[in-house]
């Protein structure tokens, strides 16, 4: 499949992380003003006392918006674990909890939680879920897609913001190489979300999209990937309800994934080449403005003064 051959291929498009093999401490204030994708890695690195501050929350389609109109550092950032998590407490809610890393001259870390909601009160989302165990009708509203990103890299802060205080991992993937870029499972999650616009409690709730997009990075897994798994209670609320997609479902999705993760792609390398040509230019300038400086030196002439026609004295005419 194209898509697993881009994820495959992805390790020789990443910077060499031999410079920096671990990931400095999000309070590390070399990370304050350190070079990065800002939307990933927030302001709240290198600061302390940031955890008050919400996560930054986008909808799959607007981070993959930002990603095609704010290329920078996009390429950088791959996954470096996935978790399958469900919540302890009623209603049990599914989520993928992911963490990313980037490096370039300091190796960022960060967290995000990919999960589906409705934009009904909680109270009646839980009415609702109970309902499955005795439905009469389908309770459906607009669904709320989200990724949420900890806004100072700690998984504490992001679990507190998003009311989590107790859930299982009931599978978990640990990518020992740069293959998976954040990227690619941006687009992967928008693609579900294209799939079902609308909250479903009884067939499109978090279950299914959870599922959908984890299915997806299982058949993407990369044979580097070393999985746990334990997915006894994965997509189940109480005895009879058991929330599942099949291999079809998942085709399909990947199918229509592969193009448009291709798109980005050849809109990223495009991107880098410009930022390259700039910076060539750009260095090519700076050791003009070295040579330039050393002439002036060579014939004693001051530190940036104009050399040429324009250092010529002024020119009198003579009546």
């Amino acid at each position: 499949m194209a898509l697993a051959r881009l994820i495959a291929t992805s390790t020789r498009m990443l910077v060499s992380l031999s410079a920096n093999p671990d990931p400095q401490s999000p309070e590390d204030p070399a990370l304050r003003h350190a070079q990065r994708n800002r939307h990933i890695f927030p302001a709240g690195f290198g600061r302390s006392r940031e955890a008050k501050i919400p996560p930054i929350e986008f909808t799959p389609w607007q981070l993959e918006d930002t990603f095609t109109t704010n290329k920078e550092y996009v390429k950088d950032i791959y996954v470096t674990s996935a978790a399958y998590c469900k919540e302890s407490k009623s209603p049990k809610h599914e989520f993928i909890l992911v963490e990313v890393e980037a490096a370039r001259d300091v190796h960022f870390r960060n967290y995000l939680i990919l999960d589906r909601i409705s934009n009904l009160p909680s109270d009646r989302i839980t009415q609702h879920l109970i309902q499955i165990i005795a439905p009469v009708s389908s309770s459906r509203a607009p669904a709320r897609d989200r990724i949420r990103i900890s806004y100072d890299g700690t998984l504490r802060s992001l679990l507190a913001h998003s009311s989590i205080s107790k859930y299982d991992v009931l599978e978990r993937y640990d990518f020992h190489s740069v293959s998976f870029l954040l990227y690619q499972l941006v687009v992967l999650s928008r693609v579900v979300s294209d799939r079902h616009i609308v909250y479903d409690a009884l067939s499109t709730q978090c279950y299914w999209y959870a599922s959908l997009i984890w299915g997806c990075i299982q058949r993407l897994r990369p044979e580097h990937a070393v999985a746990t798994i334990n997915s006894k209670y994965r997509g189940r609320f109480g005895p009879m309800f058991h929330q599942q997609v099949d291999s079809n479902q998942i085709g399909s999705i990947l199918k229509e994934a592969e193009e448009a993760i291709d798109h980005l792609r050849t809109c990223l390398e495009v991107s880098n080449k410009r930022y390259n040509h700039v910076t060539k230019a750009t260095g090519v300038r700076e050791e003009l403005s070295r040579e330039l400086e050393a002439s002036r030196m060579a014939v004693g002439m001051p530190s940036g003064a104009p050399l040429g026609i324009e250092a010529a004295p002024p020119y009198h005419m003579i009546s």
